[in-house]
């Protein structure tokens, strides 16, 4: 009860202030209900594009992974290819050797 109104006047506006609390709270829900219902569903459509973006980046980490190994293994052929080896260095010598003596011998690169 206030001080300078009477009781009776306290208990007719209460009804009518409960009523007009109601109908302000409804109308603060609905707008909120208004603006946060977008904002919810462009929430959850970046939520799904983060998680394909996950996924895609998953997938090129692997395909990433699996050509580097793939150039190694080529890097080690190619070295392993290249390297005088007991039997290159063998043939090479035994070449020399029949080219010295005035035999016929083709080599790589078109020298005999």
């Amino acid at each position: 009860m206030s001080p300078g109104r009477p009781a009776a006047s306290v208990a007719a506006t209460a009804p009518t202030s409960l009523a007009a609390a109601e109908a302000m709270t409804a109308m603060i829900q609905a707008t909120i209900r208004e603006a946060i219902t977008p904002l919810v569903a462009v929430n959850e459509r970046q939520a799904e594009r983060i998680e394909a973006l996950a996924r895609e980046n998953g997938r090129l980490t692997a395909e990433l992974e699996r050509a580097a190994s793939t150039v190694v293994a080529l890097g080690d052929e190619i070295a392993a290819h290249n390297a005088p080896g007991p039997s290159t260095a063998a043939r090479t010598e035994a070449q020399d050797a029949k080219a010295l003596k005035g035999g016929s011998c083709s080599r790589p690169g078109g020298a005999s």
